[in-house]
């Protein structure tokens, strides 16, 4: 830790593994319910279950190694700010009236 933040970071850690299974299930649970839905599209569903179900399982393989790598800091941080990294695009697109400047 650059700052000596250990303590805060640890704090943040542990909340952030106790969300971890809500967010997968529900992430699963709403791949079912996209499934399911008759009123979308019939083409729609299985692309929208192709892109959340690997997404999961990206995020699942990105934190446990994360979690395997914490005695080495530079791929520790790389592992844990890889899912954020890789979502940043898609929510500047959903949160935003305007498009993205990077």
């Amino acid at each position: 830790m650059a700052r000596g933040l250990r303590v805060w970071h640890r704090r943040v850690a542990w909340s952030a593994l106790a969300l971890l299974p809500v967010m997968i299930v529900s992430a699963l649970y709403m791949a079912q319910v996209m499934q399911s839905n008759p009123l979308m599209p019939p083409f729609l569903p299985p692309l929208l279950a192709f892109i959340d179900i690997p997404s999961v399982a990206c995020l699942v393989v990105l934190v446990t190694l994360a979690l395997l790598n914490v005695r080495r800091p530079a791929a520790h941080r790389r592992y844990m700010v890889a899912p954020v990294s890789a979502s940043s695009p898609t929510h500047c697109r959903l949160c935003s009236s305007s498009p993205c400047t990077h």
